[in-house]
């Protein structure tokens, strides 16, 4: 009998995923978007443990006209951003480091800083970093450069602090990729080893990993487009946004891991509400982000979102704790082109205001 539940788990946590949207206005939603020999998005929309929506649009590959499915993996971008913040802020739970240690405890050969950065500056953007791995510029010439995690913080550790830290909110991939390495020299594990270790095994996130050039089953095709007409996507290499933007994943790992982040199952409270709270300057102005969402509100609730993108992917996320509903857009197509591409950010708004009766937490 336990070898028959241990079998039915195991079917459970690997087995392939059902894909059902039983809420028609979100069906009508999700065909606004679809288009005939395009690329797909997958969709899963949750209220706690409750799934009202999993479902994909347009298609995996376009070349051999395969359907995208609800188990096909994306580049899910920036996104891996809260996997860097939150293995951070369980090092510190651990006792191992604190937001507040000088960076040049755990990087050496700093030597250009306007004042002292400490880690929690890295994790707000406030660090005065000012990377250009975003420019279009960087995108043509040196994206598809091989790279590695030295190779990222030896490019931006000098001539790149710009301002004094905590001045402004400056968007930065490198400053995450030395979280990353500071995730590394304490652990004493691999970054990917790491989070394997402490959030993707332990949650059986089966389906989520670090990119690499090794062939990835179900991994959907990434596109760009010239105009309305999709296209292959530029060739990159993953290791430029090491930490920063290089994790896999599907809807549904994503649900696992926000509804474990989100109910204290990784951090504690106190952790949990730095990871979530608003960004104040020196001086004193209150920013609408957190470490690496952006925060708003609906119906008058607090929202917290996501975007991430690479070249060929797109994703988004939409957590609100009152109700704990969670929404993941996950494309594979880029807005690098614009043209034929909608935003899952987009899509994600679209959702979010279809009228459902969730019961909510009082």
């Amino acid at each position: 009998m336990r070898l028959m539940k241990l079998a039915m788990l195991v079917t459970f946590v690997f087995g392939s995923a059902a894909s059902a949207c039983n809420h028609k206005p979100y069906n009508e939603v999700l065909k606004s978007f679809e288009k005939a020999q395009s690329p797909g998005t997958a969709v899963l929309i949750a209220q706690g443990e409750t799934v009202h929506c999993h479902t994909a649009i347009g298609l995996a590959n376009i070349e051999l006209d395969v359907p995208l499915s609800v188990d096909h993996v994306f580049e899910i971008g920036s996104i891996t951003k809260l996997f860097t913040a939150t293995a951070i802020l369980l090092l510190e739970q651990d006792g191992k480091l604190s937001r507040t240690d000088d960076i040049t405890r755990y990087i050496s050969g700093i030597d250009s800083l306007k004042s002292t950065v400490t880690i929690e500056h890295l994790l707000t953007h406030t660090s005065g970093l000012v990377d250009t791995i975003n420019t279009q510029a960087f995108l043509e010439t040196r994206i598809q450069e091989p790279s590695n995690l030295s190779k990222v913080i030896d490019t931006f550790k000098n001539g790149h602090w710009q301002y004094k830290p905590g001045e402004n909110v400056i968007y930065s991939n490198a400053g995450y990729s030395m979280l990353s390495h500071i995730i590394e020299r304490v652990s004493g594990l691999s970054y990917i080893h790491y989070l394997q270790q402490r959030i993707f095994t332990p949650l059986f996130m089966a389906r989520t990993q670090q990119a690499t050039f090794d062939i990835v089953k179900n991994k959907a095709t990434g596109y760009t487009f010239d105009g309305a007409k999709p296209r292959q996507h530029d060739f990159l290499d993953w290791r430029w946004a090491y930490g920063a933007g290089d994790l896999l994943s599907t809807a549904s790992d994503l649900k696992i891991f926000y509804t474990a982040l989100m109910n204290k199952k990784l951090l504690n409270e106190t952790q949990l509400q730095k990871l979530l709270q608003p960004i104040t300057l020196n001086d004193g102005t209150m920013i609408e982000g957190a470490y690496t969402f952006s925060i708003s509100t609906h119906k008058g609730k607090a929202m917290y979102r996501m975007n991430g993108s690479t070249l060929g992917f797109s994703s988004h996320t939409i957590y609100i704790p009152h109700s704990q509903t969670f929404i993941a857009v996950l494309s594979n197509s880029d807005g690098v082109n614009g043209g034929g591409w909608v935003a899952p950010f987009e899509i994600g708004s679209r959702l979010l205001s279809v009228p459902l009766h969730f019961t909510v937490k009082e």
